[in-house]
């Protein structure tokens, strides 16, 4: 049978014209430009990114509205037909469509297209096969196979496209945390700290995304490469540290070391650390466990690549590295939409929304295996002025989502929302005991640990007022100490430095 049917697009295109919240609603989830046969002709491929493009714009779609906007590309049709006619012929289509005609010309398109993209697989595969060298295993050739139909049937099998009564399913799921308290244990590793675990739980939950949103220049890169580094060490889950451009994989390298060793970053960069005795028995140790190679902490740079291309890479670098059924912690530091194509015709809050939309279901989706995510991720934001310090007091400084710098979707999306800042100077003052000079704030969670209540609630100060709690974090050489939170620090002002965990060098990242 044929592969594709011209036809059958028109009749999608036409539908799109018609009942575009429909499409917008039922069926744009599952279709895209790339399900359009371009081999004759990108016509069909340009009309649709034309007509979804209003729809996402939330403008009327029409036939001349269409003709304004396709008329300067010189599209070519079949018998020399113009521009113009064939969109009449879409007009006259379309008005004579129904909704159930229209979804069923959708799905048929949708399989003629998996249908191509199969027998591409195929092709990939058996040249694969062909090109492995004769000496390999039956685990290697089995291993390159799967990496290549996994790539591509991951995306498929995601939606049956049928509803789950969820009370058939909850005894079975219920019974087997009981029977087997490992799972839950599994899903996520704790951090480095303990007041956020007991307040949030754990951040690197497969399918979750946690966010910190911090000004520049406060440490939100060094906050959350201390947490990815702890987990990898103490897990030995591996990490695929994401940079925008901003940090080297030098700088990233030096500043772990120091973070490791509590050697100050200046002796690590200058090399005058191995003139000191002490420092040199700290460094040595350091790269002698970190150097073994059973933790993994890869760099990757992504400055001025779009979205899509990163998401790529972040396939490719799963099913050939990490393996199908693995887990991994993505650090992408940190989104902006500097490098997207669409930010001339889009909004940032926009572009940022669906950066964030692909990653979630890039790793709740694309990236999960029998059923469960094994990917989480980590990242940053900017802050605003709103949300900066300066020499303002605390009732000045805002600690809610209005902080975040291009984006209100950014709550929408993650599964925490932290709020990184230096504390104000009043703060500092009510703080005798110095707990540390930043502070954290949690804005979202989906997910909490084992104090909910302590998380959620205010706090009741020795005054009478009220304050939402928050952890103290002393940031001592790029390591970052947890100090505890606004409820110990309340209760405990006299003790409160009894809270700080071992400096011994060994408890970063425990390995």
């Amino acid at each position: 049978m044929r592969l594709y049917d011209l036809d059958q697009e028109r009749r999608v295109l036409a539908g799109m014209v018609a009942f575009p919240d429909f499409f917008a609603t039922e069926i744009s989830h599952y279709i895209n430009e790339k399900d359009f046969y371009s081999k004759s002709s990108i016509a069909h491929k340009t009309i649709y990114l034309k007509i979804n493009s209003l729809i996402e714009d939330d403008k009327k779609v029409d036939y001349s509205l269409l003709l304004h906007h396709l008329n300067s590309l010189n599209l070519s049709f079949k018998d020399n037909m113009t521009t113009s006619d064939y969109l009449s012929g879409l007009d006259n289509l379309s008005q004579t469509m129904s909704e159930d005609a229209f979804k069923q010309s959708a799905e048929v398109f949708k399989l003629l297209s998996v249908r191509r993209d199969m027998v591409k697989l195929g092709d990939d595969m058996s040249s694969k096969a062909k090109d492995l060298d004769s000496t390999a295993s039956y685990q290697e050739i089995i291993d390159s196979m799967d990496k290549i139909y996994n790539e591509k049937i991951e995306i498929y099998e995601n939606d049956s496209g049928n509803a789950v009564n969820l009370f058939e399913i909850m005894p079975s799921l219920v019974m087997e945390r009981a029977n087997d308290r490992s799972i839950f244990k599994n899903l996520g590793p704790m951090g480095p700290h303990e007041s956020l675990n007991n307040l949030c739980g754990s951040l690197t939950k497969g399918g979750q995304i946690a966010i910190v949103c911090a000004g520049s220049g406060v440490g939100k890169t060094q906050w959350t490469t201390h947490y990815c580094m702890y987990v990898a060490g103490k897990e030995n889950i591996p990490v695929l540290h994401l940079d925008n451009g901003e940090m080297s994989e030098e700088e990233i390298v030096f500043r772990m070391v120091a973070s490791y060793t509590g050697v100050p970053l200046h002796l690590i960069e200058s090399g005058d650390w191995a003139d000191d005795s002490k420092c040199k028995g700290r460094v040595e140790a350091a790269l002698k466990k970190l150097g073994t190679g059973e933790i993994t902490y890869d760099y990757y740079n992504v400055g001025g690549k779009a979205i899509d291309d990163i998401i790529s890479y972040i396939k490719r670098y799963y099913f050939s590295k990490i393996g199908r059924g693995n887990k991994l912690i993505i650090n992408f530091d940190y989104i902006k939409s500097s490098f997207e194509s669409g930010g001339k015709f889009k909004p940032e809050h926009q572009i940022i929304g669906e950066m964030l939309d692909k990653l979630k279901k890039l790793i709740q989706r694309d990236l999960s295996f029998n059923g469960r995510p094994q990917v989480s991720l980590m990242t940053g934001v900017q802050m605003n002025r709103q949300g900066t310090v300066g020499n303002r007091n605390s009732d000045a400084v805002v600690d809610d989502e209005s902080v975040i710098a291009g984006s209100h979707r950014i709550k929408f999306y993650c599964t925490h929302l932290l709020i990184l800042r230096q504390k104000t100077i009043d703060e500092l003052q009510w703080d005798p005991m110095f707990c540390g000079r930043h502070l954290m704030k949690i804005e979202k969670g989906r997910s909490f640990g084992a104090d909910y209540a302590r998380a959620e609630n205010l706090v009741e100060l020795p005054d009478g007022t009220q304050k939402k709690n928050y952890i103290n974090f002393e940031f001592d050489n790029f390591k970052i100490i947890d100090r505890g939170d606004l409820v110990d620090l309340v209760s405990h002002m006299e003790g409160i430095n009894n809270l700080e965990i071992n400096n011994n060098p060994d408890d970063l990242p425990n390995l």
